[in-house]
């Protein structure tokens, strides 16, 4: 995912994404690289079931490519009940083009109004 934060407002819009299944890190470096290796970015070390271990080595493998990125705070519930918040105060704007970033959301809507 690609974002940017209005500065006067503090708006965060996601415009853009990345996303291609089982490739290889120096795959997806090339594609993230392309739109701007300076960006910074967070993974998310247990992604995809890895374990805590294989996930850290993931980030090494990354950072190695030459990828700015960190271990992202994977905290389910409290992750989706922030941007459930920010979207309704009209913090978080999502353009329509990602269409892979909405077929999640809705998945964890569903779950955010079974737990709400």
């Amino acid at each position: 995912m690609w974002g940017a934060r209005d500065p006067e407002t503090q708006v965060i819009y996601l415009c853009g994404a990345h996303y291609r299944d089982q490739a290889e890190p120096s795959g997806h470096t090339r594609a993230i690289r392309a739109l701007g290796d300076w960006i910074p970015g967070v993974i998310d070390p247990a992604a995809r079931g890895r374990s805590q271990k294989d996930g850290e080595q993931l980030i090494r493998i990354y950072r190695d490519l030459g990828l700015d990125i960190l271990p992202a705070n994977h905290s389910v519930e409290a992750g989706l009940q922030l941007v459930w918040e920010m979207m309704v105060a009209g913090k978080l704007k999502v353009f329509e083009s990602l269409q892979n970033w909405w077929k999640e959301f809705r998945k964890y809507r569903v779950m955010l109004a079974a737990s709400g």
